[in-house]
């Protein structure tokens, strides 16, 4: 099976052979959840202790897996309130992975967004990566392997994913429309919010995460001294409201009045 046609129905079907299983990943490519449920997938074959095929989605440790309650399966997850995980989350990470799984072999950690990984970050987890404890993977999720350091990148074995049958729609346009916009004046902030509020709540909250995950790759490029529209300053205000954003759309408000604040909270701010 080819696992860069992996897709949403395929969550727990039996894809690898315990010799083809490595200690690190980067999973990127695709949309959000695809990343996510392969890294799920590949989490339980690690852990899984089936003869054939894993993970065989019948054994204690699938179980656990299909159910999210495995004890050795980590997420590392960016905090809300921050626009990227902090290097502290990372040391704390690998200070854990000297400890023994709880119930599995094997122990294995997640990081569902390793694009807000700054370089300090991935800095302090290459030591870990290239010499990793016994019994011990990292899979690491990225819209774009560019996002990771080359060093980073060359101690993990790399799965890309086929892209969304939809990434050529609408919303590659938005996101570059709201960029646009916030290089122009609130005039053309107020605009673009009258574009985007007939999206339903599905698509808008898939546009808000595609302009997150532009923000924050603007923000490591500037945090690296690459030349970038915005300011560190800036961008980390965007990424703050976009996430507030975000928020507001698992609240179950109207898709029209998210679009309203979002241009009205970064109207302020200039």
């Amino acid at each position: 099976m080819n696992i860069n046609t992996f897709t949403q129905d395929m969550i727990f079907s039996p894809l690898f052979s315990a010799d083809e299983l490595s200690h690190a990943y980067i999973i990127s490519g695709g949309g959000s959840a695809d990343r996510i449920a392969l890294a799920n997938t590949l989490a339980a074959a690690i852990v899984c202790i089936g003869s054939d095929k894993k993970p065989c989605g019948q054994c204690s440790q699938c179980r656990k897996s299909l159910r999210g309650i495995h004890p050795d399966i980590i997420k590392i997850d960016k905090p809300r309130d921050k626009a990227y995980i902090p290097v502290d989350s990372v040391r704390n990470m690998c200070t854990d992975a000297l400890v023994v799984p709880n119930d599995a072999e094997a122990k294995v950690y997640i990081i569902p967004d390793a694009g807000s990984l700054l370089p300090p970050a991935q800095n302090a987890m290459l030591k870990t990566l290239e010499e990793p404890p016994k019994a011990v993977a990292f899979i690491l999720c990225a819209e774009n392997p560019g996002q990771l350091l080359d060093t980073v990148r060359s101690r993990c074995v790399e799965i890309n994913l086929a892209p969304p049958e939809d990434e050529n729609s609408a919303y590659d346009s938005h996101v570059q429309a709201f960029f646009d916009a916030l290089e122009k004046n609130d005039l053309a902030l107020a605009e673009f919010s009258f574009s985007i509020d007939k999206l339903d709540k599905q698509q808008l909250g898939e546009f808000l995460e595609s302009a997150r995950h532009r923000a924050c790759a603007m923000l490591r490029a500037s945090e690296t001294g690459k030349k970038c529209t915005f300011n560190s300053q800036k961008l980390i205000k965007i990424i703050d409201v976009l996430e507030k954003t975000i928020e507001y759309i698992e609240s179950n408000i109207s898709t029209v009045h998210v679009a309203g604040f979002l241009a009205a909270a970064l109207s302020e701010q200039k």
